[in-house]
């Protein structure tokens, strides 16, 4: 019977040495991967220049709300340019 007991714990410690053995093959021996990340260039675009004698024929309320747009329009792009390059780092 005591044969039995030691034949018993041989195969338990077996199988938990096993089962370490597999875990460590798991976890252990794997190696963090390096994150590539995008090179991203957003070029500026760009923009027709416009003359003054096309703006001219604008009334004072309508070329206010024209700059009020394109700077909108340009911080908008800045806040988006921002995003992606902190994404990007």
């Amino acid at each position: 019977m005591n044969s039995w007991r030691i034949l018993e714990s041989v195969w338990t410690l077996t199988i938990v040495a096993v089962i370490v053995l597999i875990m460590y093959a798991m976890t252990g021996c794997a190696a963090p991967g390096s994150c590539v990340r995008p090179v991203i260039d957003l070029p500026a675009p760009i923009l027709p220049l416009v003359q003054d004698e096309d703006l001219a024929c604008l009334r004072d309320p309508v070329y206010q709300s024209l700059a009020l747009r394109d700077h909108a329009l340009q911080s908008a792009l800045r806040e988006c340019r921002a995003v992606v390059e902190e994404l990007t780092e």
